[in-house]
């Protein structure tokens, strides 16, 4: 199979990556973003720093259909809508 690129995340350093148990999303962190590849639709959402995520972010999980993600400032939890 041939790599496809997700170019929305270019230029970014992603740090973690977790993918929910049935692949269809895809979260990444880099040291202040957020993106959530939605598998499916082959589309990107990109989460700033200042979309309201808590700090500088540290971690992040699947919860069932929550995204939980921690920083330095709290946690948040995202359900991404297809």
């Amino acid at each position: 199979a041939v790599p496809t690129p997700i170019t929305d995340t270019k230029a970014y350093s992603i740090t973690k990556m977790a993918a929910k148990s049935d692949g269809s999303y895809i979260a990444m962190l880099s040291d202040r973003d957020l993106f959530i590849y939605n598998s499916a639709a082959k589309t990107v959402i990109h989460y700033p720093f200042n979309s309201g995520l808590p700090g500088t972010l540290t971690d992040l999980a699947w919860a069932g259909t929550e995204l939980l993600i921690s920083g330095t400032a709290g946690l948040v939890s995202i359900t991404p809508t297809p």
